[in-house]
């Protein structure tokens, strides 16, 4: 689908009922749009219970306004359920928008969801970030994230790969992401992987990254940060289990890995759980940074194992801990 004679969007699928729903979509071409390539809105409140099933694959979306592909899910209320599941396989999505692919989950009031993004043989890249992923629970809602991305090559000018999760309000998110033979290069961060959990949220993430490479970037090639805050509202708990694996962090301009833990309010607590395996730290100022701080009361604790990696020929340091 060629839009140069004036279409906003390639493809729209919309979903506001609770009901079983698919599709699929395989061979396209889609380009010159002044918005979105594919375009997946879903909005549920209704309290029944639905799914949903999305494939792409063989799919070329290029020279797009808006997002490559934008897939935007809010479930709200108490006996609301919704599943998603979404494929990419063999995908090019190369957006002048924010992210060449946007996957977001917004659950509150109670609702329950659970998402799957699987992504592989792809190459993105965006404006700011390549692949933008976020959840979002609140209003004890829980919300259920499982990423998976393999044999992708994204890129953006501000991270090449960007996940937020987050959780108030009693609402409670597990989130899972696994990287697998990724490159990241060119952005100001590579990956960049948060969590934050506050006003009574809870928050579990669960990050392995086997054969990633991330280099040539402005600041560094990995971050992952991980913040429990209290205002005054009650308690925050945040977990982080950590693997990386056969892994290389070169040529960036600041850490070629970043991991730090804040614990903010006498509510708040946070935990990070690092493994740290055959991978190498090597041409960025600093290899490898691990740090953690608790204040106002708060605990946080960062436990990390480095087996068998090498952090050699760094401008600064090999290793801050």
């Amino acid at each position: 689908m060629n839009g140069s004679a004036g279409c906003y969007n390639a493809i729209v699928i919309g979903q506001n009922r609770s009901q079983k729903c698919s599709g699929s979509r395989s061979e396209a071409a889609i380009s010159q749009l002044s918005s979105y390539g594919i375009d997946i809105r879903s909005g549920i409140k209704d309290g029944g219970t639905s799914t949903q099933s999305i494939s792409i694959d063989h799919t070329t979306i290029t020279h797009v306004g808006g997002y490559g592909i934008d897939v935007s899910t809010n479930v709200t209320g108490g006996s609301t359920s919704f599943t998603q599941n979404v494929k990419l396989t063999d995908v090019t999505a190369k957006a002048g928008g924010p992210s060449g692919v946007l996957f977001t989950g917004n659950a509150s009031s109670g609702a329950a969801l659970k998402q799957i993004l699987s992504i592989d043989p792809t190459t993105i890249s965006g404006s700011y970030y390549g692949l933008q992923v976020s959840a979002d629970a609140t209003a004890g809602a829980h919300l259920n994230q499982s990423v998976d991305i393999s044999d992708v090559t994204a890129s953006g000018a501000l991270s090449a790969i960007y996940v937020y999760g987050s959780a108030g309000s009693n609402g409670v998110l597990h989130q899972s992401v696994s990287l697998d033979h990724v490159d990241a290069a060119d952005a100001i961060v590579g990956v960049s992987l948060i969590g934050v959990a506050h006003n009574h949220g809870k928050v579990f993430q669960n990050f392995d990254i086997h054969d990633l490479s991330a280099h040539d970037n402005l600041i560094d090639g990995l971050t992952i940060y991980g913040l429990a805050a209290e205002a005054g509202r009650g308690s925050a708990l945040l977990a982080q289990y950590i693997t990386v694996e056969n892994s290389s962090f070169t040529d960036n301009g600041g850490l070629g890995g970043d991991i730090y833990l804040v614990a903010d309010g006498p509510g708040a607590a946070g935990l990070q759980q690092i493994e740290v395996s055959n991978s190498a730290f090597s041409g960025n100022l600093v290899g490898l940074g691990l740090g953690e701080t608790a204040i106002n009361s708060a605990a946080a604790q960062q436990n990390a194992l480095l087996t068998n990696d090498s952090l050699t020929d760094n401008f600064y340091v090999g290793g801050a801990f």
